[in-house]
């Protein structure tokens, strides 16, 4: 039993939606935040059907690994931001456990699966391993080489504060960068074929950067085989921690865009090898880490490792609502909606146990931390000096 608790939002239909939140075990490197996120417990409205995918993948998860999900009593936010900020809890005792999307250095919020690996119909993307399928097809069939020389970004510009408005003046040859602004308003109307995500992959160069918060779109950018360029993120969600500098993505400075983008770009019009390197290891990581048995995994140690702190045993609360399959397929209020359920719907149990779930070891986390760190500041380094722009 899975009794997920918390603020109550109006999605926009006439059901109200409560919020979730967890912990997890993934990669080899990325399964040690499991233990660090929990730490601290060891001593805004839900719009479209996020808060339905994410319950929906939790039944999925109870459907691939029955009888291994723990009873427990979850909170979950379903906003773009962290809003359990540890300065509020510098003199408390602790702070309230609560799942969410993403989370960042000065928040306590736990990085939970986003409701996409499930579908997000609004948008017509279907659900992870599908998205992932078509991408990968197109990726066969355009070579690195024959792709157009220059970073490409497609997105809402009305998202994310200054950032995403400073990245439109990239948009120029002299700086190799292409920016699309995308109205997701149109989008839930009528899908043009520029806009799915499998069609996006043309270009040597892909561009992340975030909203108001994490973007989910990190996965679908990763996966195009291309050196993804990241511009410095404040939040994490819960597999990007994996991801290494200079080998699944090359870093971008915020306070110095457009050259920045220019200088990478350069680099790897100049370094092709390398910058194929680059792209392939990032679609490497996508392919063989977050694959959907390892988004499982997570899910389930996270539960199974949250489980153990609860100091009470969970029962079902008084308004409490039992959701099964049906529901949400008698719930569904389009075609689209139903086919994304049915897409993402796990057919069958798992024919193999969880991964490994390593135990805490915060050297190895804050190790790799400062690697990172030395990583980007010798980058940062070379762009000033001009290095590394020729072979």
């Amino acid at each position: 039993m899975i009794q997920i608790s918390g603020e109550i939002f109006n999605s926009g239909r006439s059901s109200r939606l409560s919020q979730l939140r967890i912990i997890s075990a993934l990669f080899q490197h990325a399964k040690q935040y499991i233990h660090e996120d929990l730490a601290p417990w060891a001593d805004g409205a839900c719009f479209q059907t996020r808060a339905l995918f994410s319950i929906w993948g939790l039944l999925q998860l109870i459907e691939f690994y029955p009888g291994l999900v723990p009873d427990i009593d979850m909170l979950f936010g379903c906003e773009d931001t962290p809003k359990v900020h540890k300065r509020t809890f510098i003199y408390r005792p602790q702070p309230p456990p609560v799942f969410r999307y993403c989370s960042n250095m000065n928040s306590f919020d736990i990085p939970f699966p986003d409701w996409s690996f499930w579908g997000w119909p609004e948008l017509h993307i279907k659900s992870w391993d599908k998205e992932l399928s078509e991408i990968l097809k197109e990726n066969s069939a355009m070579i690195w080489e024959k792709r157009q020389p220059t970073a490409f970004w497609r997105g809402n510009t009305n998202t994310g504060g200054k950032l995403r408005k400073d990245l439109q003046h990239c948009n120029a040859a002299k700086c190799s960068a292409e920016i699309i602004h995308q109205n997701w308003n149109n989008e839930t109307n009528m899908r043009s074929e520029e806009s799915k995500l499998a069609q996006q992959c043309k270009h040597r160069y892909k561009i992340y950067v975030e909203g108001w918060g994490w973007s989910v779109s990190l996965k679908y950018i990763l996966a195009c085989d291309s050196p993804v360029f990241l511009l410095s993120p404040n939040f994490y969600d819960f597999f990007s921690r994996g991801l290494t500098p200079m080998k699944h993505y090359w870093p971008i400075r915020t306070n110095k865009l457009c050259r920045s983008i220019k200088f990478a770009s350069d680099w790897g019009n100049n370094n092709t090898v390398e910058a194929q390197a680059m792209g392939k290891a990032g679609n490497e990581f996508i392919r063989k880490e977050l694959s959907m048995k390892h988004v499982y995994d997570y899910m389930l140690h996270l539960l199974l490792e949250y489980a153990k702190m609860l100091q009470f045993e969970p029962m079902p609360g008084k308004f409490a609502k039992e959701m099964c399959h049906e529901s949400f397929m008698c719930q569904a209020t389009s075609h689209i909606e139903k086919s994304v359920y049915e897409d993402s719907m796990v057919k069958s149990h798992s024919k193999s146990s969880p991964c490994f779930l390593p135990t805490r070891d915060e050297n190895r986390i804050e190790t790799s931390m400062q690697q990172h760190l030395d990583i980007k500041r010798m980058i940062a380094e070379a762009e000033d000096r001009g290095l590394f722009s020729q072979n």
